[in-house]
């Protein structure tokens, strides 16, 4: 057995996150010579196979400008509208149930991708860009060489005969197979609640709007041209999410997640018990679904896991869920794909320029590492809010905040891999934003709490949340590549204050929910000091006013236009 040829970099598996990698790296580094090995081989099933096919604006923005992806995404897939979740009793009728959605397209555009459409075409732009591709190949060893000695790869090709390569930079991006995590020990399981999946694909286009009659004129005349479909559209319950997005092979994927103290996993694992779990609770999808054979059948038990590190100075990379796997409520797997392949791209052009340090590699690994375990405790702490329409708008409304004003900001303008921008932003960052959206999540479990005893007056039947001004101006002045560093602190500076400004509006909503006769008790405040915020009355007294706060400190007209989506409900 000998060696075949060397390569500057070895990439292991050939699914998107190894696929954009190497499309990432040919155009920031062209000529550097590229191997992808994949077990599979070029039959790629289309409308099937894989999961996640929603983006979000993150996402989104990684395929369109770092991948160069803008004219074949518009052409081969799906524009998304945003979310949407339906609320409320699964058992009645879908027109009934509270609507959290979009009436129009977004101004910022997102896709439903078909992921066997798009990893079968990236393979062809990875050939034409000159990427070695072995398919039908897979990897039974890895080797990793110390100090300067290249890495050594074995594989099992397609013929049955063990080949070898050897390279500088060794990419794991093998998914959950894990190859480098196994190897040197480095998976934990994940710090959240234990959840799973099952998920399937059905011919066909599975239209939201054909669950409701058309007599049903008003309803159906909110979100005009029938064009619900073309958002993630959520049915939500307690402990779970269904979740029904249509794909452009003329197919549409149906998942079920569920907090597994809630729903067991033993409950819905095969398709037949799938369908009987939908029928339980989620009755009018499941007629909807009945009859259709399915393309594939697939599972995740307890999904989630971290790790203690996913970049080394030893010249090794994991990407993607060979690295980290958060909860996939916002469809963040596209995301951590964005981040390990712009940071795996930036090591290597620093290990080339003799330039990468260990304690920038720390960084990185602590940063993405940390991001994922946040983003699955939050996640999945607020499957706690899905039996409330109103608590979870509020919900949806901060975190569609925090990715516009926080993460997009900082990828849209490659915060993460520029330590002059870093320190810039820290020099004007008050509060930590990891604390105010802590406080946030408190705040909303006081009022989730207080809602289920029995409190609260507010529901609504459509809540459009893409109308809220106040929301679409924060958009705008984010999801952009601002034009100096300058320019960037000023906004950050101005996101951090307006998610002061967001608690507040919450806050106020809650009362006016709650205790609408204590209201105007509120009014001369300014600010509370939002670190012992609290809906408890009894407590208003101890919490100080922030006088700090200026009069520019208005967040009432982010509490106006919110409440303006509500109605009482028809108890009251």
């Amino acid at each position: 057995m000998s060696v075949e040829q060397d390569y500057d970099v070895v990439i292991c598996g050939a699914g998107l996150g190894g696929l954009a990698l190497a499309r990432q790296l040919s155009l920031n580094k062209p000529g550097l010579r590229v191997a992808l090995i994949e077990a599979r081989g070029a039959d790629i099933p289309k409308a099937a196979w894989k999961v996640g096919e929603s983006t979000v604006e993150f996402g989104a923005h990684y395929l369109r400008d770092h991948l160069q992806l803008g004219s074949y995404l518009e052409s081969a897939h799906l524009s998304k509208r945003g979310l949407r979740f339906f609320f409320g009793d699964a058992r009645g009728k879908v027109q009934d149930r509270p609507e959290f959605g979009s009436a129009a397209p977004s101004p910022f555009i997102t896709y439903q991708l078909d992921r066997g459409v798009l990893e079968h075409d990236l393979r062809q732009f990875a050939r034409d860009a000159g990427t070695t591709l072995l398919e039908d190949c897979k990897v039974t060893q890895i080797e990793v060489g110390p100090d300067e000695t290249p890495h050594l790869v074995r594989y099992k090709a397609g013929d049955g005969q063990i080949r070898e390569i050897t390279c500088r930079w060794l990419v794991d991006a093998s998914g959950r197979r894990r190859l480098i995590q196994n190897k040197f020990d480095l998976s934990v399981p994940s710090k959240g609640h234990a959840c799973s999946s099952a998920w399937f694909r059905v011919e066909g286009l599975l239209d939201v709007d054909n669950l409701v009659d058309p007599s049903e004129r008003d309803w159906h005349e909110r979100v005009p041209g029938q064009k619900r479909y073309l958002s993630t559209n959520h049915f939500v319950g307690e402990g779970y999410w269904v979740w029904i997005i249509p794909l452009s092979g003329n197919a549409t994927s149906v998942g079920i997640v569920c907090r597994d103290a809630v729903h067991p996993f033993n409950t819905y694992n095969t398709f037949d018990k799938a369908l009987a779990w939908l029928g339980d609770h989620e009755p009018r999808l499941a007629e909807f679904v009945a009859g259709r054979k399915p393309l594939d059948f697939r599972v995740m038990s307890q999904y989630s896991y971290t790790s203690k590190r996913i970049f080394s100075t030893d010249r090794w990379a994991c990407i993607g869920e060979a690295a980290v796997f958060s909860d996939p409520f916002y469809s963040p797997g596209l995301d951590f794909i964005g981040m390990t392949n712009t940071i795996t791209v930036d090591m290597i052009d620093r290990d080339m320029r003799g330039e990468l340090k260990p304690t920038q590699v720390e960084i990185y690994s602590r940063y993405v590492i940390l991001l994922n375990d946040q983003i699955t405790r939050f996640n999945q702490h607020g499957y706690d809010y899905f039996t409330d329409e109103v608590v979870t708008a509020a919900r949806v409304l901060w975190d569609v905040s925090a990715a516009w004003g926080y993460m997009c900001p900082q990828f849209f303008n490659y915060v993460l891999i520029d330590s002059e921008k870093q320190a810039a932003l820290r020099k004007v960052t008050n509060t930590s934003y990891m604390l105010l959206a802590t406080k946030l999540y408190a705040l909303l479990d006081e009022w989730l709490a207080a809602r289920k005893a029995g409190g609260g007056r507010f529901t609504y039947e459509f809540f459009n949340y893409l109308n809220q001004q106040w929301l679409l101006e924060f958009r705008k002045g984010n999801l952009q590549e601002h034009e100096s560093i300058d320019a960037l602190c000023a906004q950050h500076a101005i996101n951090m204050e307006f998610f002061e400004k967001l608690i507040m509006a919450v806050f106020y909503l809650a009362v006016d929910d709650l205790y609408p006769e204590r209201l105007a008790q509120l009014e001369p405040i300014r600010a509370f000091d939002i670190s012992r915020l609290t809906l408890d009355p009894k407590r208003w007294s101890e919490v100080q006013t922030n006088v700090e706060k200026g009069e520019d400190f208005d967040f009432r007209y982010i509490y106006r236009e919110m409440k303006s989506k509500l109605k009482l409900r028809a108890t009251q």
